[in-house]
């Protein structure tokens, strides 16, 4: 197993982080930033370690979608408890992305993505007794 370089040390969640992303800027595709997720808040940072507002990270391009924080989708928050999401590609087809979001009831949503909105229009699946933790 090789040694990977420790970059920098990301300090500041209150609580246990649970998801991560990596993105970078539009036209380049080496990794720059991250961010975080834990109970309820998200962070913002470079690879390098340096804290950034999620202002300023508005127009990076994310490499994947697995934070359940972010302004794509605050829209999803107000149709339930959110415990997961993944962001389905458009699959370079033109159309337009979604978002399947899994709650700790059980049920399975389906919205556009980005989804800026609150109570965003969705289709709802009732799929299992208790919690969606993950999807895949």
């Amino acid at each position: 197993r090789p040694e990977l370089p420790l970059l920098s040390k990301l300090r500041g969640h209150s609580s246990p982080v649970t998801k991560f992303d990596f993105g970078c800027d539009s036209g380049t595709s080496e990794p720059k930033y991250v961010r975080s997720n834990c109970s309820g808040e998200a962070l913002f940072w470079t690879t390098h370690g340096k804290r950034q507002t999620p202002l300023s990270r508005r127009d990076t391009v994310w490499e994947t979608s697995t934070c359940i924080y972010t302004p794509d989708l605050i829209g999803v928050h107000s149709t339930g408890d959110v415990a997961s999401c993944c962001v389905l590609d458009d699959g370079g087809c033109g159309d337009q992305a979604d978002v399947v979001v899994g709650d700790a009831s059980g049920k399975l949503r389906v919205l556009s993505y980005p989804s800026h909105f609150p109570n965003a229009t969705h289709l709802e699946y009732r799929c299992h007794s208790g919690s969606i933790s993950k999807i895949e």
